[in-house]
């Protein structure tokens, strides 16, 4: 079975275009969840915020040409969810880390395509402090 990596790899080509992205789209999401819900009813309300888990098998692969930019393609994963949990405690707050690291990353990333950079070193050690008082708070 493949497993999915965060490292960046070179996309190729599709139908002769280049592949400059990738994407998901869940599928069924709600099902396993409300599946899962019978076993542990929960009462969550409005504005509550909730950790998931999803867990599931890519079903297709899409390759949409991208507005304005032809000859380039987006590859997005179709994910249907097969299971799922609403995760809280010690789980939540370690996949509360890698959103926060990954919001970080996404948000230099945007930075970078502006004109916005940093002199070297400055992220990581900017990144290693807050992943420090993560660790601690």
């Amino acid at each position: 079975m493949a497993t999915a990596t965060m490292e960046e790899v070179h996309l190729g080509e599709f139908t002769g275009c280049e592949i400059v992205g990738s994407g998901l789209i869940v599928r069924n999401a709600g099902d396993g969840l409300s599946d899962a819900m019978e076993l542990r009813p929960q009462v969550i309300r409005i504005g509550d915020r909730v950790g998931v888990y999803l867990e599931g098998v890519i079903k297709d692969v899409q390759h949409p040409q991208l507005k304005n930019d032809e000859g380039k393609v987006k590859r997005i994963h179709v994910l249907k969810a097969e299971q799922g949990v609403i995760v809280n405690g010690t789980v939540r707050e370690q996949l509360r880390k890698v959103i926060a690291r990954q919001e970080r990353e996404l948000q230099r990333k945007r930075e970078r395509e502006v004109g916005i950079d940093t002199l070297d070193g400055v992220d990581e050690a900017a990144e290693a402090a807050l992943d420090e008082e993560e660790d601690e708070g």
